[in-house]
């Protein structure tokens, strides 16, 4: 996966400060400071350099060079991240708030997980309350997950049977996330509040990303003591 996303991100590397994106602290870094540095050496291999955070308040749309420009970068930093992080929620937990954080026309970001043959349970997720449960063939999230494939959706109004969790949102992208053996074990729900946000650029992206997480399983809790 790293030579993957290494080779995505060296086609489009031009990291020259990008249009719309600030930095906040370095993650785990001291609370307040912008672009601190982190001292702990024993995760620092993991960590990434800084955490892009996009204006949203101002133009959301980017074109398609500038999406692959914030793509590349915040593929590296979520790959740094999770290097040796064996824990799929911690992964998940990780991807949803780079990604959000990262991408000016995100609204909603999150995981809808699979919990039984044919459901889908909301979380972990940034945005507005999402639906809780979505079952397969139903509405973008259980199309893509009863389809095993990446679901593209310009405008949500004219999708047949699209669950309305927010009415902000106008243009979805939802991609099946699958582990090791193949099995799907969620779908990725990203919504935008401007029509036609999504194209093959973040489908290609997330494909890859969402492919960080194929080895990392949901971990026991195990009390000391």
């Amino acid at each position: 996966m790293r030579s993957s996303i290494h080779d995505l991100a060296v086609a489009h590397r031009r990291l020259a400060p990008m249009r719309g994106v600030g930095v906040c602290g370095r993650i785990l870094g001291t609370p307040g400071t912008r672009g601190s540095k982190h001292t702990n050496t024993d995760r620092g291999s993991r960590m990434a350099e800084y955490t892009l955070v996009a204006d949203k308040t101002g133009e959301l749309r980017l074109d398609a060079s500038a999406k692959e420009e914030r793509y590349a970068e915040v593929a590296q930093q979520i790959e740094a991240v999770l290097e040796g992080e064996p824990d799929l929620v911690a992964a998940m937990v990780t991807v949803v708030c780079l990604l959000h954080n990262a991408l000016p026309y995100y609204f909603w970001t999150g995981f809808y997980r699979r919990v039984g043959p044919t459901r889908l349970l909301v979380g972990p997720y940034q945005g507005t309350l999402g639906c809780l449960a979505i079952e397969f063939g139903r509405g973008v999230c259980g199309t893509a997950a009863e389809r095993r494939e990446t679901v593209i959706v310009p405008d949500v109004h004219a999708f047949p049977g699209h669950i309305a969790c927010d009415s902000a949102s106008a243009s979805e992208i939802v991609l099946p996330v699958f582990d090791a053996r193949g099995e799907l074990v969620a779908v990725f729900d990203v919504d935008s509040t401007i029509p036609a946000a999504f194209d093959e650029v973040d489908q290609r992206w997330l494909e890859q990303i969402l492919g960080m997480l194929r080895e990392k399983e949901v971990r026991p809790i195990v009390w000391a003591g």
